[in-house]
């Protein structure tokens, strides 16, 4: 990783006014040496956006940013949120990927001489924080990464795609709702949409064929949590720390550069799609207790199955649970539904 700044300049920045922010963006290209800019006016009470052709800001002004993520509520005022500082991972495809190490909270009450934290606003912001610092989150200027390249590649539209990104699969969109609050014409050149997980990226020499292997975690957000506290499925059938991981080859031609063979390989793990818990003590691995109600389970079993193949397609599940001690009840109950289910299946179309 390296530190972004070192890299590249940041072609956003925030202007705070008293009733609006300014955002101007710069497309840099090295090769020309007048920059395209593109300039809005976000007005804080409405929250409309307006194109402007012109701004000229006082000397010394503006929050220069690498993206911006979306909105955040506190208690008394509204938080605009930019990426002030972030690292860089490396590219894929050509698209550069960063990963987010500080943001920039920016007060609907501020001007460009003083930023309004109040203090009842703080412990939220606060949160963030400290999410930020215990989890690793990521985002591409031009290459969604709440979307797997299969999916990319082929053009495949999801049932979760959302209405905020044009293309971007919600559940995996960690600021879908933060951006969602903002006026969406015209904010698409300065959002990003941005993944919670890991990335990485290596350029392998050890065989005849040189190539980049990329891995990409994506978790999914709507039943994420600290483990022993969150488990299980919730009533729609989605499962605790869900993550899908994504496997990537590229590979160039030989003979022509320009030509590449990109490979993808995709698993996804989750919870046991039952209702469970298995409260934290001091024991290693806390007693877990499944809730017995075979219909209820078997409801939000069919739900969460039903899901995979509709995103996925043909999926294969694999029982990695302990069948030799007390886990085994849960890992049972999951391989008598899934018989049941593919058993229901076969006499509808008897």
């Amino acid at each position: 990783m390296v530190d972004s700044d070192l890299l590249y300049k940041k072609e956003i920045t925030i202007y705070c006014e008293e009733s609006r922010f300014i955002l101007q963006k710069k497309e840099i290209n090295e090769q020309k040496s007048n920059p395209k800019q593109m300039i809005y006016s976000f007005n804080k009470q409405a929250h409309k956006l307006h194109k402007l052709d012109e701004y000229t800001p006082r000397l010394g002004t503006g929050h220069e940013v690498y993206s911006i993520l979306g909105i955040i509520n506190g208690q008394n005022n509204y938080y605009l949120l930019g990426v002030s500082k972030a690292q860089f991972m490396g590219k894929v495809l050509n698209s550069r990927i960063f990963k987010i190490e500080e943001l920039i909270f920016l007060s609907s009450v501020s001007n460009d001489n003083n930023n309004v934290i109040s203090a009842d606003d703080e412990k939220y912001i606060n949160m963030v924080k400290d999410f930020l610092k215990r989890n690793n989150l990521y985002f591409s200027d031009s290459l969604d990464l709440t979307v797997g390249l299969q999916k990319t590649f082929t053009n495949k539209s999801t049932k979760q795609s959302s209405s905020v990104f044009p293309h971007t699969v919600a559940h995996f969109c960690w600021n879908y709702n933060m951006a969602s609050q903002l006026d969406l014409n015209g904010m698409e050149n300065f959002l990003a949409p941005v993944i919670n997980g890991f990335f990485s990226l290596r350029t392998i020499c050890d065989y005849d064929q040189e190539f980049e292997f990329v891995v990409v975690a994506r978790k999914d957000s709507r039943r994420s949590g600290m483990r022993f506290l969150v488990r299980g499925s919730d009533n729609n059938g989605n499962v605790a720390n869900f993550v899908e991981t994504e496997e990537i080859l590229i590979v160039s031609d030989k003979k022509d550069q320009k030509k590449i063979e990109v490979l993808s390989y995709l698993q996804i793990r989750g919870s046991i799609p039952l209702f469970w818990k298995q409260t934290p003590n001091l024991m290693l691995n806390p007693v877990i207790i499944p809730r017995d109600d075979y219909s209820l389970n078997s409801t939000v079993f069919r739900k969460h199955v039903s899901e995979l193949i509709t995103s996925y397609g043909k999926t294969v599940l694999v029982n990695l649970i302990d069948k030799a001690n007390y886990q085994r009840e849960i890992g049972d109950y999951m391989q008598n539904l899934a018989k049941e289910a593919k058993e229901n299946k076969r006499k509808k179309y008897l």
